[in-house]
């Protein structure tokens, strides 16, 4: 029976500011919070699910269906192409919908979705089944990213956060390995099942959650809605100049993915094992990474944690270029994960507290939708320019690139912050006109 929902829940968005707590504290709050429990287990369960099926999807194409590189580009579009576009017209909805209803709807149709995967193992259905499957996702993603601001409270957003990023980073080092098992042992087929059967555990736990009705206020037409959301980004410069910085970290990890393979068998002199070592360390850094900023923003302004994670995301493609040592090349990719966290986490965290309830999926779905569009143009872009130049020419590139940005993006956010300060004092605190 839906139950209202609690008062506690609207804590994220209130005025009111907390006094300061460690961040041990702040862990033991939230993980203390069933329902914010609840989230995190059924992120953590489906991801682990998607692991499952992207290593079935990479059996079949490379070994069943002989598709080659080209087969896995075109499963790459399948994927990321329905969350770019589609996520900022999801968003209206989800801003509409109550957001257990969404998640818990949108977990069983995925588990739907897998089991025709399983159905019907042919290439062109299963791309058609997996751009379905990131349709729904463009619903689901919004509304986890929703949920979390309406569960925790505003001063524990960071930490929380950190929590899922960490979540999803473990699923990184360990959902390939289990997933390769599993295709040996179950097969593609049953690899599908499986993940069919996680989603819906996942939903399980969703259904426990409180009922999260939407938000937005005064309903009028779809297209008036979806406008709200860029208008709001818009007029909010600091919230769209951390997107843009964003875009450009998520640009060069794009980047960085699609030279992998080449780098890795020209520079390195090794193979598939060493670049699945690569991934997973930086799956690693990051986990890490998602503690250390959770520390880093009890001290620091979530402008220079940004700033930092750009800093170390464009030292690590630097270092990475520098090298033809296996062991250096692996520890620089975990100090990327380290950087890509310290982009991510604040940004999201900041877009979370200074975003109204009613407007957070309309704008969260449209930051991701940026978000993978620069990775898409990162993996395109970098990856073609590839056959001309050399992968360590383009590292370097992006490193200097990634840098730079940052730079101006710090100067120009404490130049604001003064300039804002200055006029205050200059008015005495009263409104300038």
């Amino acid at each position: 029976m839906n139950q209202p929902e609690p008062a506690a829940l609207t804590a994220a968005s209130g005025p009111t500011q907390a006094p300061a707590t460690s961040v041990a504290t702040d862990l033991k709050v939230v993980l203390r919070d069933g329902r914010f429990r609840l989230l995190l287990l059924a992120n953590f369960i489906s991801t682990i699910g998607d692991w499952l099926t992207f290593m079935a999807l990479f059996s079949l194409t490379s070994f069943t269906w002989n598709k080659g590189v080209s087969g896995i580009s075109i499963l790459g579009i399948a994927y990321m192409l329905p969350v770019a576009t589609l996520s900022p017209v999801a968003g209206v909805w989800v801003d509409r919908w109550g957001l257990r209803r969404v998640m818990v709807t949108t977990s069983a149709a995925r588990a739907v979705i897998v089991l025709a995967m399983a159905a019907w193992p042919h290439f062109w259905s299963t791309c058609v089944l997996l751009c379905a499957h990131q349709v729904v996702a463009s619903f689901f993603n919004p509304a986890q990213h929703s949920a979390l601001a309406r569960l925790v409270r505003r001063e524990h957003l960071l930490v929380a956060n950190a929590l899922n990023t960490q979540a999803a980073q473990l699923t990184k080092i360990l959902g390939p390995g289990v997933a390769g098992l599993l295709v040996a042992w179950l097969g593609p087929r049953g690899c599908f099942q499986f993940d069919a059967a996680l989603l819906l555990v996942a939903a399980l736990f969703l259904t426990q959650l409180p009922r999260l009705p939407g938000m937005t206020a005064e309903r009028t037409n779809f297209a008036s809605e979806f406008r709200v959301g860029f208008t709001f980004l818009r007029g909010t410069t600091r919230l769209r100049t951390v997107i843009l910085l964003l875009m450009l970290g998520l640009c060069a990890l794009g980047g960085f993915i699609a030279v992998l393979p080449v780098f890795a068998r020209d520079q390195l002199g090794a193979g598939p094992r060493v670049m699945g070592f690569l991934l997973s360390s930086m799956g690693a850094g990051a986990a890490i990474g998602a503690f250390a900023v959770a520390h880093a923003g009890k001290k620091w302004d979530k402008t220079w944690c940004i700033t930092s994670g750009a800093w170390i995301a464009a030292f690590s493609l630097w270092l990475v270029a520098q090298t033809s040592r296996v062991e250096v090349a692996i520890a620089a990719t975990s100090i990327l994960g380290v950087g890509v966290v310290f982009l991510l986490v604040p940004a999201y965290a900041l877009l979370q507290e200074e975003t109204p309830q009613d407007l957070l999926g309309r704008v969260v779905s449209l930051a991701i939708a940026a978000l993978s569009m620069a990775q898409m143009l990162g993996m395109g872009v970098i990856g073609g320019a590839a056959r001309r130049w050399r992968p360590v020419h383009l590292l370097q590139a992006e490193a200097v690139l990634l840098g730079a940005a940052a730079l101006v993006f710090l100067i120009w956010s404490y130049a604001r912050r003064n300039g804002r300060a200055g006029r205050a004092r200059e008015t005495f605190g009263l409104p300038s006109t």
